[in-house]
Order: structure tokens, then sequence, then C-alpha cells
């Protein structure tokens, strides 16, 4: 038997658990009522979700065709004919003639590994924020945390996967940070929320600032998050887009640190831009 490529090319969200439940939870209070569009809308997922909690229209777009098209066929078999319009559509480029402008919800699901794809969430945030000036953004930010290892650790990290626990709700109390301190090495400091991409501020160079005076070598891990009001959506996912973190190798710091996304640089996996370091 085989598979129909869009379930394949989507399995991975499809089976991950913790993030469908994070986006069902806020549909269900946030769709119920509203019109809704989705920047890339992948195998429906999210788009079944939100008719479901109540939305009255639900617009997608995905730039590949297969996508859109399996898209519009699932709502249909689910029952929604006439609550969804779907085409093919590069979602950073679609225009106000493209798309009615009474939308209350936009979806802007964070496609893959921002600092893999030279960030199109940032490229979505920057069109549909001018386009539907008052809609709210599920997700409404992109979060990055900065994670210190005294010393140079230049040896390939342990391969994400299925043996990387999460940080979930369901666990006992203290429990992963129990496991975590007998598995891996503990960073010196974890620095959470260094830059924060939102709608609003997503014309904005990406740039932060780590204060490193106190380390000579270091490393620097690097670890994104979405949010939306402030909830963090765990994910299992992008273990499997990016089985290894970004990480940054710094021989000599003892200075505040400032590092700005250049999408001209290319490292290994990144073909689409890298952090360039720079200090006072």
């Amino acid at each position: 038997m085989f598979r129909h490529p869009v379930v394949d090319h989507c399995l991975t969200f499809l089976n991950d658990v913790p993030r469908n439940t994070w986006y069902r939870d806020h549909l269900k209070s946030q769709a119920s009522g509203k019109t809704v569009f989705e920047a890339g809308c992948g195998s429906g997922i999210l788009a079944a979700y939100a008719l479901q909690s109540g939305a009255t229209h639900y617009y997608g777009v995905d730039i590949n065709k297969q996508r859109s098209r399996f898209t519009s066929d699932v709502l249909d078999q689910l029952g929604y004919h006439h609550k969804h319009t779907v085409w093919c559509a590069d979602a950073s480029r679609i225009t106000k003639d493209d798309v009615p402008q009474d939308i209350d919800l936009v979806l802007c699901e964070q496609t893959g590994h921002q600092m893999q794809n030279n960030f199109t969430i940032r490229d979505f945030y920057q069109n549909l924020s001018t386009l539907f000036p008052r809609a709210v953004f599920l997700p409404d930010s992109w979060t990055l945390d900065v994670y210190v290892y005294e010393g140079l650790h230049d040896s390939p990290l342990k391969e994400y996967g299925p043996q990387i626990l999460l940080d979930d709700p369901s666990l006992p109390n203290g429990y992963k940070n129990t496991l975590d301190s007998f598995d891996f090495i503990q960073p010196s400091e974890i620095l959470h929320d260094v830059l924060q991409l939102t709608p609003e501020n997503c014309h904005e160079p990406l740039r932060f600032s780590v204060d490193l005076k106190s380390y000579g070598a270091v490393t620097l891990i690097l670890v994104d998050h979405i949010r939306f009001k402030g909830n963090r959506c765990i994910t299992q996912s992008l273990l499997s887009d990016c089985p290894v973190p970004v990480k940054i190798l710094i021989p000599q710091a003892k200075k505040l640190m400032h590092f700005e996304w250049d999408p001209s640089q290319r490292r290994e996996k990144f073909h689409r831009g890298f952090w360039v370091a720079t200090h006072e």
C-alpha cells in the first residue's frame, strides 16, 4: 500500500500530541464565531480544529498545490463543504486582493525549524500583520532561549529523537529535572526569552545580546519556542525537523556579545542564514 504523500510529509506533526493539544485548546477559546485564515494549511488538521471549534469560515493557503487540494478534500469529507476556501499560494506574498479583509484569527504555524528556513514565520508575520492589522495571531510570538555551557563542546550533540524526555505537565513534579541531572552535562545558566519575534516587531532586525564577561571559552545552544498569550507550545515535531540544536562556539568570550541574524551566511545545514557575533 502507498501512503498519500501529504500524510507522509505531515506525519511527524500529525503524531505530535502535545503540539496538537496546544492548538486544539487555544482554538476552542479563540475560533468560535470567527473567520480564520491559515498560512500553510498542510494536512488540514488545524483547519479541522478551527471549524470543529465553531469558526464561521476557514480560509487557508499552502505553497504546495497538493497540500492545498488535500486540505480542501479532507474538510469536504468532514462535512465542512461550504465553510472553507483553500487555494495554492505563498502566504508571505498574498495581497489584499487575494483574501477577504474581515479575518479575525490568523494561524501562523511554525513551519519547521525557523533558523534553518530563514524565519518563514517572520515573513508571514510581516505580510499578514499588514493585511489583517486587527486580527489575533496564533501563535503570537516566537522566542529564543540561550543555554550557556562553560568550555568548548565541539563533539556531536546527542541526537534528538524518542530518547528525549519532554517537559510535560503530566510528569511528576521535579521528575524531568531529576532525570536530566543524571543524563546530560548541565548548562552554567539558561537565559530565557533573549529574543522575541511578534507581528508587532517583525520588521526589526533579529538580534540579541548575551553577557559573557565572566566566561572564557563557552558553547551556546539556542532553543526556540512558540507561544500564545504567554503560553508556550510543547512540541515533539521540532525534534525530528532539527536533529541537532543550533550551537555557537566562542573560544574567548569575556565580554558582552551581540548576535544578529544574517541571511547571507552559510553554516553546515544552515544554508539560508546564521548568526553573526560581534562585541563592544
